[in-house]
């Protein structure tokens, strides 16, 4: 139950509304904005519904015309292309259709009939909804107490001026900025075989669309779909065979290179291959294809089947070789260079002749060696994922087709923290120049020594831990036998004995590790002045 709570001159008044049978505002204006509200709220009540009111400027009756946009569906498109079964002509008959329905809700009824083929920017905005931008709230300044520092003398006076005098000078501003500096540090709906010949539509190429305009009135009724032809005509193709690993690693597509020497460019849409008999003029289904939007004088290369007829063959194998090198402070930079290599071989139908287009990737940072055995003018063509090789065979032909592509590597190598072994095949890399490989061959020398010497060292002190260990072994001894006795004795001698070995083996890895730091020292002095 809702409570209507009033305050009037007589003091606070309430009333259940529920029980109240008539509410009517006794102020004539206040009642009229209450209506006027009310009707705002109903006739808005409908999300699609809107009241649009036209006003036309000037004096006298004249007709007035008013048009609006509705959402309609895209326009779709069918090609057929016919060629012939040999595959000689160098032509091949195109015809293309745009299949569009009719779904506005009325009959189309002589209508003229304008489609346009592209790809602009389109966006939907709510012009009727009312939008508001929110303002930042700021807080009320207030001011504060002030507290000032008690002084501390002429002294911060005096370094406080001096500092002063360097932002002057601008010695502080550059510091601050070199701080900052490094704190950054089938198609469905294609046509019967049946060759007619057919009124296309006529068409303006845009800069960014085609235009096609549909001779005579069309009349589609309101539910049902048309079909009219928007090319008939000739266009130049040729036979090729496409070979994509990622889509048969055998096997090539049976492909045709259409080019397009139309006035204007076709829209996308799928396509129906067939072949002419040149015996019988029979025609034959032989697979579908898509094509892209082709713009006039451009190619596209149209694949309908797989050619079984063609096998192929890759191996992959990859090496790397020394390009170029130079020591600076005893640091050994290197160009290295990547190469990967596949190999193609292709085999030809026994009874025909194939062109085929072999599709290589393109990697990047890798550069393409071309290779030799290509065919045509322009051997290689690029796509914005491939390199297209071009290559000719004869019936039943075999052939071999390396190709190749290079990465150059730039390596650092700290001479110093290299192993002799990586000295020694960095010394015998034909590569590096004499300069190059006669230095580091003498560090390798100097690391030879170094080796022998902690080498000897090390033996030095295996020998001094086995006598240590021996000595423990008499003193086990020394506590088992009698004082004394000849054991005793002859146990006794052999320590003197050990004692005097120890001695002299401490003084052997002392000079040992002497000989070794000198000849580390060599090694360090070399490598920190060569530059080669």
């Amino acid at each position: 139950r809702n409570r209507v709570s009033l305050m009037t001159a007589d003091g606070l008044q309430q009333v259940i509304l529920e029980d109240s049978d008539t509410i009517r505002f006794t102020d004539p204006v206040l009642q009229a904005q209450l209506e006027t509200a009310l009707a705002a709220v109903a006739r808005h009540n409908a999300p699609d519904r809107r009241s649009l009111a036209v006003s036309v400027s000037g004096t006298g009756q004249r007709p007035v015309r008013v048009g609006y946009v509705i959402e309609a569906p895209l326009w779709k498109t069918s090609y057929r292309l016919t060629m012939d079964a040999a595959g000689t002509a160098g032509t091949a008959a195109m015809q293309g259709w745009a299949i569009l329905e009719n779904l506005s809700g009325e009959d189309w009824t002589d209508v003229e009939l304008t489609v346009v083929s592209g790809n602009p920017v389109t966006f939907r905005q709510s012009l009727y909804e009312s939008y508001y931008v929110d303002r930042p709230e700021v807080p009320v300044e207030v001011l504060g107490r002030v507290l000032p520092p008690a002084d501390t003398g002429a002294v911060a006076a005096r370094q406080e001026a001096a500092r002063s005098e360097l932002f002057q000078d601008g010695v502080f501003e550059r510091a601050a900025r070199s701080q900052a500096l490094l704190g950054d540090g089938m198609a469905a709906g294609a046509p019967a075989p049946a060759m007619a010949p057919v009124l296309a539509a006529s068409s303006d190429e845009a800069t960014t669309q085609v235009v096609f305009r549909f001779p005579g009135a069309v009349t589609v009724a309101n539910g049902e779909s048309i079909l009219l032809p928007v090319i008939g005509r000739a266009l130049p193709a040729e036979r090729l065979s496409l070979y994509q690993p990622g889509t048969d690693p055998t096997h090539p597509l049976a492909s045709i290179r259409m080019a397009n020497d139309s006035e204007s460019g076709l829209p996308p849409g799928v396509l129906t291959l067939y072949e002419r008999s040149a015996a019988s003029g029979a025609v034959s289904y032989v697979g579908d294809a898509r094509l892209a939007p082709l713009p006039a004088g451009e190619e596209r290369l149209l694949s309908y089947a797989v050619d079984q007829k063609t096998r192929i063959d890759r191996a992959v194998e990859g090496s790397r070789r020394i390009a170029a090198g130079k020591i600076v402070d005893g640091v050994l930079d290197l160009t290295v260079t990547q190469r990967q290599t596949t190999t193609y071989t292709i085999a030809a139908p026994a009874r025909e002749a194939r062109t085929l287009l072999i599709e290589h990737p393109r990697e990047p940072g890798w550069r393409l060696i071309p290779p030799d055995g290509l065919d045509g003018g322009e051997p290689v063509e690029t796509t914005e994922s491939h390199y297209r090789l071009r290559v000719a065979l004869e019936a039943g032909e075999t052939r071999t087709l390396p190709v190749s592509v290079e990465m150059p590597v730039y390596e650092r190598h700290q001479l110093t923290a290299l192993s002799p072994d990586r000295i020694e095949v960095f010394a015998d890399s034909a590569e590096l120049s004499p300069a190059i490989r006669r230095a580091l061959s003498r560090l390798a020398e100097l690391q030879a020594v170094l080796a022998d010497r902690e080498s000897a060292g090390n033996v030095l002190l295996r020998q001094l831990n086995a006598v240590v260990e021996d000595q423990g072994r008499l003193r086990e001894n020394l506590r088992s036998v009698p004082g004394g006795s000849d054991l005793h004795q002859r146990y006794l001698a052999k320590m003197a004995e050990q004692e005097d070995q120890i001695d002299d083996l401490r003084i052997a890895i002392d000079e040992a590790r002497d000989a070794a730091e000198a000849a580390r020292r060599a090694v360090t002095d070399y490598v920190r002045g060569l530059s080669v």
